[in-house]
């Protein structure tokens, strides 16, 4: 997307009010009534909307991105989904879901970060191969140029890594505001009885 700052020309560390002047500049010198372009001026509409919007302002920052309703929408239903499988295969009562999504979407971005270094290397080694490869002068250098095609899918792959890892920060984000109560796990006497008195691990 286009940086709403350079729309503005506005520095990143600029007030609201700051911000909310160049607008007002911005978009009379752009509006379509006064002789302007209708698609510049959308674009500094759209640039004032993400940086009035301290939510949407703090996304891009962070991502570079603009923030969509659709991104929350998904990154809630990856913890919802993370949360139940943490339920499904734990005893809710006597452990700490909450930590334990924690930890579960800390491996995964561990994953994810390992993986995407490989590709970037496997990514650099081809392009260090095909920067080697001399062809006669005048020729098309057709073997170089069919190992650097590899890059372009090994890219994309990076690119889909990029967008689970941020969404696995967003998750991790949230987290930070949530706390579980469990329960201290009974003991049962030697027999395993049904009817002893559950002794709590807590001295």
């Amino acid at each position: 997307m286009k940086n709403p700052y350079e729309i503005l020309e506005v520095d990143p560390s600029s007030t609201e009010e700051e911000i909310k002047k160049a607008y007002r500049k911005k978009a009379q010198e752009t509006h379509p009534d006064k002789g302007g372009n209708t698609e510049i001026f959308q674009d500094v509409s759209r640039a004032y909307e993400i940086l009035s919007d301290a939510e949407k302002r703090e996304y891009f920052d962070k991502t570079g991105e603009e923030f969509r309703d659709d991104i929350r929408e998904e990154v809630i239903g990856a913890l919802v989904q993370i949360v139940m499988g943490a339920i499904q295969n734990n005893q809710p009562a006597y452990v700490d879901i909450i930590e334990i999504a924690r930890k579960a979407v800390e491996q995964q971005q561990s994953r994810h970060g390992l993986t995407k270094t490989q590709l970037e290397n496997q990514i650099n080694s081809l392009k260090d191969t095909s920067s080697r490869i001399v062809v006669a002068e005048g020729k098309e250098n057709i073997l170089a140029d069919a190992i650097l095609s590899h890059t372009t899918g090994l890219e994309q792959q990076i690119d889909i890594i990029d967008n689970i890892i941020r969404i696995g920060g967003q998750i991790l984000e949230m987290l930070q505001d949530y706390s579980y109560k469990k329960e201290v796990p009974p003991i049962w006497t030697p027999n395993n009885s049904p009817w002893a008195i559950p002794i709590s691990w807590e001295r």
